[in-house]
C-alpha cells in the first residue's frame, strides 16, 4: 500500500500435491491442475469522497494447466481479467457498502479438446455482479446481489445444460448477525469475533434454463440453495 491510496499486489499459484490433499481429506481426482506457476496481479486506487471511501481496481491471473490432471495431450491456457470498483461510507450506527465487479475469461482448450472434454478449441466465460450491503449498529446485516454469468456455447463442456449454454442469472439473498463484533468476545476469547449468516440464491436461469419448464424438464429454480453459515475470525 503507497501513501494509503495505492495497492499493488503480485502472486504467484501452485496446485497441491495429490497425496497432501489427500491428507488434508480432499479428493484430487479430476481436478485441473496448474502446470508450474500461475502469476496473479492486481491494482487498486482507494480515494475519499466526501466521507466515503471508493476504490476502483483490475486484476489479472494467467493458468497453464492439465485437465483432470492429465499431462498427456499437453496443456490448456486460461487467462482471467477482472475490473472492480467498491463505495463504502459510515454514518453514526450505519454502514453501506456497494460493491460492482466484472470478470472475463479466455479459455483455450489446447488439451481438452484433444481429450474430448470440450466441443470448442476456445471459450470464453465472463460474469457480472452488483451488490449492496448495509450494516447496523455493527451487529445486523443484510446483503442483496444480483449476479449474471455467460459465455460460449459449448455442449461438451456443460453436457448438464439443455443449451450447451452456460448462461445463469439471478439473486443472492444475505442476513447476517455478529455478536461480537462492536464490542469483542467474551472474557475466553476476547479477540474473537462470529458471523452468522442466513443466506438463499435465486437463479431466474441455470446453464441456459429459465425458471420455467423447457422442452428438456429443466427448472432454474431446481438449483435455488438455502445456505446457514457461521464464520470466525481471530
Amino acid at each position: 500500500m503507497l501513501s494509503d491510496s495505492l495497492y499493488l499486489d503480485v502472486a504467484g499459484y501452485r496446485t497441491l500435491a495429490a497425496s497432501t490433499q489427500l491428507q488434508l481429506g480432499v479428493d484430487p481426482t479430476g481436478e485441473t491442475q496448474i502446470a508450474g506457476v500461475a502469476p496473479y496481479w492486481r491494482v487498486a486506487y482507494d480515494q475519499m469522497v466526501g466521507d466515503a471511501h471508493w476504490e476502483t481496481g483490475a486484476f489479472g491471473l494467467i493458468s497453464s494447466t492439465y485437465p483432470g490432471r492429465d499431462s498427456s495431450a499437453g496443456k490448456d491456457k486460461i487467462t482471467d481479467f477482472g475490473l472492480d470498483t467498491e463505495y463504502q461510507l459510515s454514518s453514526g450506527v450505519s454502514d453501506f457498502t456497494a460493491m460492482l465487479s466484472y470478470v472475463y475469461e479466455r479459455q483455450s482448450w489446447d488439451a481438452s479438446s484433444v481429450l474430448g472434454n470440450t466441443s470448442n478449441a476456445s471459450d470464453n466465460l465472463w460474469n457480472v455482479k452488483a451488490t449492496v450491503n448495509y450494516l447496523y449498529d455493527k451487529t445486523f446485516g443484510a446483503t442483496v446481489q444480483y449476479f449474471v454469468l455467460g459465455g460460449s456455447s459449448d455442449e461438451t463442456l456443460y453436457s448438464g445444460s439443455a443449451t450447451g449454454s452456460p448462461t445463469s442469472d439471478g439473486l443472492i439473498l444475505q442476513a447476517t448477525y455478529m455478536p461480537f463484533n462492536k464490542g469483542g468476545g467474551p472474557a475466553f476469547w476476547p479477540k474473537s469475533n462470529v458471523k452468522f449468516s442466513l443466506q438463499y440464491v435465486v437463479y431466474n436461469r441455470f446453464n441456459g434454463a429459465r425458471s420455467n419448464f423447457d422442452g428438456a424438464g429443466a427448472n432454474a429454480k431446481d438449483n435455488n440453495t438455502l445456505y446457514l453459515e457461521a464464520w470466525i475470525a481471530f
